[in-house]
C-alpha cells in the first residue's frame, strides 16, 4: 500500500526543482547585464585609445605646422639680410634668424616627442582591440548559454507545470492544502523524522507526533508546523 507521503514528495520533487529553476532564471537577467557592462566598457577603452591616437596626431600636425611657420620665417629673414646695408639692423636680423633657429631646435624635441606620444597609443588601441575581440568572442558564448539554459529550463518547467495537475491528484485535499500553504514559506513542506527531530527545523519532536508519523498519519510539526514523516529508511 503506498503511504500518504509518497505522492506527495513526487509533487514536491517537482515542485523544488520548478522553485529552484525560477531562482537560477531570476539571475540570468543579471548576469547578461553584467557580460554586457564589460563589454561596453571594453568598448569604450577602445573608443577612448582611439581618441588618444587622433589626439597624439593632432598634437603632431601642430607642432609641424609651428615648424613650417618658424622655417618660413627664418627663410624670410635671410632672403631680407641681402637688402640690409646698416651693420645694426643686420646684426638684429641675424639675432632674430638665431632666436627662430633655437625655437625650430625645441620644436624638433616636441616633434620626437610628439611621434614617440603617438607610437604610444597606437600600441594601447591595438592592445584594446585584442582585449575587445577577446571579451566579445566570451561574452557572445557566454550570452548564448546562458540563452539556452533560459530556453531550456523554461521548457521544463512548462512540462513540469502541466504534470503539476495529475501529481496534486494523488493528494487528498486536506493534505494538498497544508502542503501549498508551507509551499510560500522557505524549505521544504514535507521533510522526514531525522533521529526523532523534524528534518526541517531540527527540534525534537513529541512522542505522540513521532507515533503518529510510525502509524502513517498525516503528521505535521509541533514547532514548525512543517508535514513529517517517519521512514524506516530515514
Amino acid at each position: 500500500m503506498k503511504m500518504w507521503y509518497e505522492s506527495l514528495l513526487e509533487l514536491q520533487a517537482s515542485d523544488m526543482r520548478v522553485k529552484l529553476m525560477k531562482e537560477r532564471l531570476a539571475e540570468i537577467p543579471k548576469e547578461k547585464d553584467k557580460i554586457q557592462r564589460a563589454l561596453d566598457a571594453s568598448t569604450k577603452s577602445v573608443a577612448d585609445a582611439e581618441g588618444k591616437v587622433k589626439d597624439a596626431k593632432k598634437d603632431a600636425s601642430m607642432v609641424d605646422s609651428e615648424i613650417d611657420e618658424v622655417n618660413a620665417k627664418i627663410k624670410k629673414f635671410q632672403e631680407q639680410s641681402s637688402l640690409i646695408k646698416k651693420n645694426d639692423e643686420y646684426r638684429a636680423l641675424l639675432l632674430e634668424i638665431d632666436t627662430h633657429k633655437r625655437k625650430i631646435s625645441k620644436l624638433e624635441s616636441q616633434q620626437v616627442a610628439s611621434l614617440d606620444a603617438i607610437e604610444t597609443a597606437k600600441n594601447q588601441l591595438e592592445q584594446a582591440r585584442k582585449e575587445f575581440a577577446t571579451r566579445e568572442k566570451t561574452a557572445s558564448e557566454s550570452l548564448e548559454e546562458l540563452s539556452d539554459l533560459e530556453a531550456t529550463m523554461q521548457a521544463e518547467m512548462k512540462k513540469l507545470d502541466e504534470k503539476r495537475a495529475e501529481l496534486k491528484g494523488n493528494v487528498d485535499n486536506d493534505t494538498l492544502r497544508t502542503y501549498e500553504r508551507l509551499l510560500k514559506s522557505k524549505g521544504e513542506p514535507l521533510t522526514a523524522i531525522h533521529n526523532e527531530s523534524c528534518g526541517n527545523c531540527y527540534l525534537k519532536l513529541t512522542p505522540q507526533t513521532i507515533n503518529d508519523a510510525k502509524k502513517g498519519k498525516v503528521t505535521i510539526c509541533d514547532s514548525c508546523a512543517h508535514l513529517v514523516f517517519f521512514s524506516k529508511e530515514t
